[in-house]
């Protein structure tokens, strides 16, 4: 994981973040595939009391880590398409 950007106002710190990983194991009720995403972005607001993280609430790119992996999307599946091979390959 990369940081990218890190931001702090009073007991708020935003962090933005791009994840890239080997998925190795079941995730979303998928089995591994031992494809790698790369560079998903990802925002998480951590507020904090007493020097320790109170509450945390985060965004991440899940659409785009499930193309990169070759999963079926939500928006996929509704309008019938499958895939097999990670977004942006070719067959």
């Amino acid at each position: 994981m990369d940081l990218v950007q890190l931001v702090a106002e009073g007991d708020t710190v935003v962090g933005r973040f791009r994840c890239s990983a080997t998925h190795k194991g079941a995730w979303r009720g998928e089995p591994a595939t031992g494809r790698r995403f790369e560079a998903v972005d990802e925002v998480y607001f951590f507020t904090f009391q007493d020097g320790r993280i109170a509450d945390a609430w985060g965004l991440e790119d899940t659409v785009g880590r499930l193309r990169q992996l070759g999963l079926q999307t939500p928006e996929d599946a509704s309008a019938g398409y499958q895939s097999t091979q990670p977004c942006g390959t070719s067959s």
